[in-house]
């Protein structure tokens, strides 16, 4: 790793830009040092060009090491290629010189990985979008969604277990494995490491083997401090020789999310450092200094692939938060999975274990809607922003339908009954409420199966709704005939529904 080291250097000194439309075209960092005045060296930099579909087209870095001659030097452009109808990001090419400089996706209609140039074919999924293999290995799932096996039975085994709120418990492997603990808010306070998996033969008379969970003797155990959900203490335990040591790391949180960064092992000097990120919130290095020293050290450099997984650069050990690491996410060194809150994201297949707890969108596992150099995930579940403005579009065609249908009826845009107008809208949010949050807790609750026949049912019943909502009031100039009209129409088809999952239920396989 290349080093360079500056005698009263201070802290690391964002620079940004942005174009009209508020997106970031440039970022520059610098260390001041101070020499009867401060001055501004540079460090890093990256610069960024869109479509004009506004998707990004590059990604251009820039490094004054290792001459550091006082300017930046472009290092390499990263190029991106989508999808031109969906979005979906299908090619990079890192322009990095390391192995699988160009990487190209494909994807299936419900926007989960067909192929993958580095990993290659061999993905598959069901009909809730559960992968069930990817190349080299194969995959279960409980009925909640959540994944419990990978390659059950053969080498390259793994166990997941989860609680009743559909929170993994432990992930364990055949060299390595942890358990977790939540608080109330589901936020993980507690890691425990070193777990393993191993088989045991079935016994006499045993049908057949199973697996066992073992325990090493020095179990390091990790527990999390926060303000809010934003994280501001780690404590390491591990047990030392005579007794246990204890690394204590402390975040000072900012604008940026993470802007500072304390370590201290047992009683021994501290180390400061201030992250450096890019333009996607990854923390691309970090300017430390260690206790009684007055230089500073450009260090932990690191780059990304586009769904997370380090490049190149350390792929273990501080700092834990690497990928996203602005926002507070942390990457579990035992399993490689990258901690979101809510649930816990698999780089190297660009999706979650679980499904998402919102169910927003018609793919409850992708990852940043298949497009990650654009989106990023804060809290590992849908945004609340994207339910509200699926309701206000509910709402948008409630009042639609009831104007359409008083225009059919001979009523004039200067004699439309706007009450009945209201309570069509009023129906609308109702539905909208309805369907995208009390409906979607009883999802959790369902089996696959009976979840499946009422997403397939979703769109007839609010069709029908909206087709009683919608009734002429010209032949009633009351606004309370859509009120009834919806009741009884929508009410049938609400039953009529229910009834086509039940007939789904019986006549689809498990």
């Amino acid at each position: 790793m290349a080093r360079k080291d500056r005698k009263n250097a201070g802290w690391s000194h964002p620079q940004y830009q942005y174009d009209p439309a508020g997106r970031i075209t440039s970022l520059a960092y610098a260390w001041q040092t101070y020499n009867s005045g401060y001055t501004g060296t540079p460090i890093l930099g990256q610069e960024y060009a869109y479509h004009a579909t506004k998707r990004l087209r590059t990604a251009a870095s820039f490094s004054n090491n290792p001459d550091w001659d006082g300017d930046l030097d472009l290092i390499r452009t990263e190029t991106y290629a989508y999808d031109p109808d969906l979005d979906y990001l299908t090619e990079v090419d890192y322009n990095d010189g390391l192995a699988n400089e160009v990487q190209t996706w494909t994807y299936d209609a419900a926007g989960n990985r067909a192929t993958d140039s580095v990993q290659g074919s061999g993905w598959s999924y069901d009909n809730l979008n559960r992968m069930t293999a990817s190349p080299g290995y194969s995959y279960l799932h409980d009925i909640l969604g959540n994944r419990t096996w990978r390659n059950f039975g053969s080498s390259g085994v793994q166990r997941y277990q989860w609680d009743a709120l559909n929170r993994a418990t432990s992930v364990v492997g055949e060299a390595y494995g942890a358990r977790y603990v939540y608080r109330a808010d589901g936020m993980r306070v507690e890691k425990v490491e070193g777990l393993t998996l191993s088989w045991v033969p079935p016994g006499e008379e045993e049908v057949s083997g199973h697996y066992d969970e073992n325990l090493a003797e020095n179990l390091p155990t990790s527990r999390y401090y926060y303000d809010g959900q934003m994280r501001v203490e780690d404590d390491y335990t591990v047990e030392g020789q005579y007794e246990p040591v204890v690394t204590v790391m402390r975040y000072g949180i900012g604008a940026r999310g993470i802007d500072f960064l304390d370590k201290r092992v047992d009683d021994g000097p501290e180390t400061k450092g201030y992250p450096i990120y890019d333009g996607h919130g990854n923390m691309i290095a970090t300017l430390g200094q260690t206790q009684g020293s007055p230089y500073y050290s450009l260090a932990d450099l690191r780059s990304y692939d586009v769904w997370g997984a380090v490049r190149s650069g350390s792929t273990t050990g501080d700092p834990k938060q690497r990928y996203c690491a602005n926002l507070g996410h942390v990457q579990d060194d035992e399993s490689g999975l990258i901690y979101m809150r809510a649930r816990y994201y698999e780089p190297w297949t660009g999706r979650f274990l679980s499904e998402d707890p919102k169910n927003h969108g018609w793919n409850w596992y992708s990852y940043a809607n298949c497009n990650p150099v654009t989106f990023v995930d804060s809290t590992g579940q849908a945004a609340f922003l994207a339910s509200l403005l699926v309701i206000l579009i509910e709402v948008i065609i409630a009042a639609a339908v009831e104007i359409g249908f008083q225009l059919a009826s001979g009523r004039s845009l200067d004699n439309l009954d706007w009450a009945s107008v209201g309570v069509a809208a009023g129906f609308g949010l109702i539905g909208g409420v309805y369907g995208h949050f009390v409906r979607r807790a009883f999802y959790m609750l369902k089996t696959p199966l009976h979840r499946k026949a009422w997403v397939e049912g979703d769109f007839a019943t609010y069709f029908v709704k909206m087709i009683g909502i919608g009734t002429s009031t010209s032949l009633k100039r009351n606004h309370f005939a859509p009120l009834w009209r919806a009741m009884i129409f929508g009410g049938a088809g609400h039953i009529a529904m229910e009834l086509y999952g039940m007939y789904l239920l019986a006549h689809m396989e498990e």
